[in-house]
C-alpha cells in the first residue's frame, strides 16, 4: 500500500514540496523517490524551499531521515513544516531538526494559516494543491483537520 504522496509546488514566493503521509512508515523505495524529488527541487531553487507535510503518524526511520538530511545539506536551504497531532511525530521532527539544515518544525493542524503567512505563501493555493494531491491517495485525517481549521475544505473534498 502506498504510504506517502508528494508533489512540488512553485509558489510566487519560492518553491515548495507538499507531502501527505498515512499512519504507516514509508517504504524505502517511496522515500528514495521523495528524496530525489527534493533534490531536484533544491537544484532548481535559489531561495528557501518549504516542505509542507501532513502526516497521520507515519514517519521515516533513522536511515531515511539521514538520506533526506544529506540531500538538504547539499542543496539550497530547506525548512520542513510537519503538521501532526501525534506527540511521537513531533519528537521525531525535533530530532530531525538537529541534523537537517536549516531544520524542521512540528505544528498542530490548526496552525496551517499561521505557517503560510509566516512563509509568505498563499494559504488558498497550498490548500488547493494539498486537496488535489489527496484525491488520488488514502484519506489523511490530519489534512482534513488542517483544511477545516482554515475553513478551506472544498465541497468535493468533504
Amino acid at each position: 500500500m502506498q504510504t506517502l504522496a508528494f508533489r512540488p509546488y512553485k509558489s510566487p514566493n519560492g518553491n515548495c514540496i507538499l507531502l501527505l503521509h498515512t499512519a504507516e512508515a514509508p517504504a524505502t523505495s517511496e522515500w528514495r523517490d521523495y528524496v530525489s524529488a527534493v533534490q531536484a527541487l533544491l537544484a532548481d531553487s535559489t531561495a528557501m524551499v518549504r516542505a509542507f507535510v501532513a502526516t497521520d503518524g507515519g514517519s521515516p526511520n533513522a536511515i531515511q531521515r539521514r538520506l533526506l538530511a544529506d540531500a538538504v545539506m547539499r542543496g539550497t536551504q530547506m525548512h520542513t513544516h510537519v503538521f501532526a497531532t501525534d506527540l511521537f511525530i513531533r519528537s521525531v521532527v525535533t530530532a530531525f531538526s538537529w541534523i537537517a539544515k536549516p531544520g524542521a518544525t512540528a505544528h498542530a493542524p490548526w496552525e496551517l494559516a499561521k505557517v503560510c503567512e509566516t512563509c509568505s505563501v498563499s494559504l488558498p493555493d497550498i490548500a488547493r494543491e494539498l486537496q488535489d494531491l489527496q484525491k488520488s491517495f488514502p484519506k489523511v485525517l490530519t489534512l482534513e483537520r488542517m483544511l477545516d481549521s482554515a475553513k478551506l475544505r472544498s465541497p468535493d473534498h468533504a
